[in-house]
């Protein structure tokens, strides 16, 4: 127990909390560089501290070949390399890139998307297996709403976050400089466009977190007829997915 931010002018009996963090809560200052501060936090940031320490000691070591302790070397080793990454330029992502860049058709989008998921980048939902909610028996396949870049839809639509919007398209626009593409600026104000239509159609913070409202469970044969415009055998295959995952969503 951390005793040093007990407020001896708050008896225990009379507010528990406030008697152990009275102190804290009235002398501490949550940095500017985050929106929150606390134990949790601290523990966090020790973890962190912890785990870079181990990724450091595998980085110098010369470990045996084919090993965890040499992968994660020899990952951290090629991330630090600024020289190399520099001399590399675009091309470890010139492949990804020519492939987007071929999309001519709906199929050839949906097919791109599918190889993409199946590397870990997201797409236009995301899935994963679970308990169904409803049957603890069963494992079933869920889907969410995804395909956006900020953090849910109101950062799309609320005046608030206009200056957000406006450093995001910025940002968008730095990338595809770098990356050489054409059009940037016209190619960022567009990124912003699709994204704002998706999150148009996504439910808010409160909806989404709405444990009935979610519950939605279709059979694979349903789900073909909520999207009929997203060929959905393309994806599977695309990204690999077993067909038998789907049955049951």
């Amino acid at each position: 127990l951390d005793l040093t931010h007990i407020d001896k002018n708050v008896r225990p009996q009379d507010d528990l909390f406030r008697f152990m963090n009275g102190k804290w809560l009235t002398e501490s200052k949550i940095p500017d560089d985050r929106a929150s501060d606390g134990a949790f936090y601290w523990l966090y940031e020790q973890a962190e501290k912890q785990v870079k320490q181990i990724i450091l000691d595998q980085a110098q070591l010369k470990a045996a070949v084919g090993s965890n302790a040499q992968k994660i070397g020899d990952l951290y080793n090629s991330f630090m390399d600024e020289a190399g990454i520099e001399k590399l330029g675009l091309s470890p992502i010139a492949d990804d890139l020519a492939k987007a860049a071929g999309i001519k058709t709906v199929d050839d989008f949906l097919k791109t998307l599918g190889e993409f998921e199946a590397r870990g980048l997201s797409g236009l939902f995301y899935s994963f297996v679970s308990t169904d909610n409803k049957d603890s028996t069963k494992n079933i396949v869920y889907l969410g709403q995804s395909g956006i870049s900020l953090p849910d839809e109101a950062y799309y639509r609320e005046g608030e976050y206009q200056g957000i919007r406006d450093a995001f398209t910025a940002h968008i626009q730095k990338m595809f400089e770098l990356a050489n593409l054409e059009n940037p600026t016209l190619a960022a104000q567009q990124v912003l466009e699709i994204e704002s239509l998706i999150a148009a159609c996504h439910w808010d913070q409160v909806k989404d977190r709405d444990a009935e409202l979610t519950y939605n469970k279709k059979s694979f044969a349903q789900l073909t007829q909520l999207a009929p415009e997203f060929d959905w055998q393309i994806w599977i295959s695309s990204s690999k997915t077993p067909m038998q995952v789907l049955e049951q969503v």
